[in-house]
């Protein structure tokens, strides 16, 4: 018995050093346990539950988390043997003491049942030794239950059986309740006084009052909660301030600093247009979107701000004014809004002589290649001036005349003439001038405006004229 009682109290010893005195989870790597066993030679040599069978004693065991799933362990049971018959010799046994080191599963590992659940069952099996008469060694295997009624204790039941490596003495069980203990602080990774198995913040220092998470801007929300953690702000927008409290937070309010609309993001809108301030470049004055918030009242596309005609529909090109003639002056500066006109005229239109003769004598500086209706470079500065003509007169027609002197044959030249006038007009269109407000004929050998017996009356009669027609 001696033997029995110094071994016990050199294993308490280690178990109960200060860094064991903590419950065995990912917060509290270490644990202990205490309880009492009753050791069963009855049940597994089928004879069932037979007191007669049985003798009282007590468990010790110290436990180590090693993962969500596995815990070991080093189990100590011991009981004076009651004379508990051997089984196969007529001695009785005194004392026993068992020693193990024990692998436990838990099922209360994060996959099968939560790691903090009440409720927490777990199966073991391990190797060791008993000592009665001899010393034997073992293996063993069980199940058990926690039950966690408080925080750092629980209540245990746990069935054991044991193989010994001998036929002097019967296999056995141990039944076993007792209580398992939490004893001292888990892990504080922040260092704010709250284990991390009660801290819902553990790697940020924090208050009790918000479960260990800090308010960093002391606006009484904790920072996991405070979507504006840096700022004080109102629990009605998670934390966040309303500077201009219109109930638009600060974060989603596009004007912070001025009450608003929340359709508008928090800014106001003045006029009562739809358009915010900041987007209205008419903020006092009702308006539309695609001008901007700004009224256009004669619906002319020219805002009345931009329009120098606000009461009169007008173009965009003339600020908003009119032009009835359409001669490109605005009617309010035009002195003939009726007529077309040109601009160094005050859009009065010159008379037809004037137009005339201005076209004679343009049209005289348009030559060609001999024989051919390819235009000299010498003459694009005369056509130019009769494209600016024409522009000035845009309801205007003209006729473009080719004509030949007589030498040659009258049908060639009256082709000629013809691929002459079409070539004028050609430049025309390309600069821009509709192809209906030009006709183009030719007359070849006809009309002639001098003699053709000499050369100079046969230079003066291969020409093309240029007539306004309207």
């Amino acid at each position: 018995m001696k033997k029995l009682i110094f071994i016990t109290i050199i294993f308490m010893g280690i178990l109960l050093q200060g860094q064991i005195l903590s419950a065995q989870n990912q917060y509290y790597k270490w644990g202990v346990r205490v309880g009492g066993t009753a050791y069963d030679f009855g049940t597994p040599n089928g004879e069932g539950f037979n007191l007669s069978k049985m003798s009282a004693g007590f468990n010790f065991a110290g436990i180590r988390h090693i993962s969500p799933s596995f815990n070991v362990r080093l189990s100590g049971f011991a009981t004076p043997g009651d004379n508990l018959p051997l089984a196969n010799t007529n001695s009785d046994i005194q004392n026993i003491l068992d020693l193990s080191a024990d692998l436990e599963y838990k099922f209360a590992n994060g996959y099968i049942l939560p790691e903090n659940s009440w409720f927490e069952p777990y199966i073991f099996i391990g190797a060791g030794f008993h000592e009665s008469r001899d010393f034997y060694g073992k293996i063993n295997g069980g199940l058990g239950f926690n039950f966690w009624a408080f925080p750092e204790m629980a209540f245990f039941v746990e069935s054991n059986y044991n193989n010994l490596f001998t036929d002097e003495i019967d296999n056995y069980m141990h039944h076993t309740v007792g209580l398992r203990f939490r004893i001292g602080k888990g892990n504080d990774t922040d260092g704010d006084g709250i284990s991390d198995d009660k801290d819902a913040c553990p790697t940020k220092a924090g208050l009790k009052e918000f479960n260990g998470c800090p308010d960093t801007d002391a606006d009484g929300i904790p920072d996991n909660e405070d979507e504006c953690p840096n700022e004080a702000g109102l629990a009605e927008f998670k934390g966040c301030p309303d500077t201009d409290g219109d109930g638009v937070a600060d974060k989603n309010d596009q004007c912070p600093e001025v009450a608003g609309l929340k359709e508008l993001n928090g800014c106001p809108d003045t006029d009562g247009d739809g358009i915010a301030d900041k987007d209205d470049d008419c903020p006092t004055e009702a308006g539309s979107k695609d001008l901007k918030g700004c009224p256009d009242r004669d619906g002319d596309g020219v805002a009345d701000k931009n329009d120098q005609c606000p009461d009169e529909a007008g173009l965009p090109s003339l600020m908003g004014c009119p032009d009835t003639d359409g001669d490109g002056i605005a009617d309010k500066d035009d002195k003939c809004p009726t007529e077309a006109g040109p601009k160094d005229n005050n859009g009065c239109p010159i008379p037809k002589e004037e137009i005339e003769k201005e076209l004679e004598m343009d049209a005289k500086q348009i030559q060609f290649e001999t024989g051919k209706s390819v235009i000299r470079k010498e003459s694009i500065t005369a056509l130019n001036k009769v494209v600016e003509l024409m522009n000035q007169y845009p309801n205007s027609k003209f006729t473009i005349e080719g004509y030949t002197d007589n030498v040659g044959n009258a049908a060639a030249n009256k082709t000629l003439s013809q691929q002459r006038a079409d070539a004028v007009k050609k430049y025309f269109t390309d600069k821009g001038i509709a192809a209906s407000r030009l006709e183009s004929i030719g007359y070849g050998i006809e009309k002639p405006i001098a003699s053709n017996a000499t050369a100079e009356g046969r230079a003066q009669n291969r020409r093309v004229e240029i007539h306004l027609e309207k």
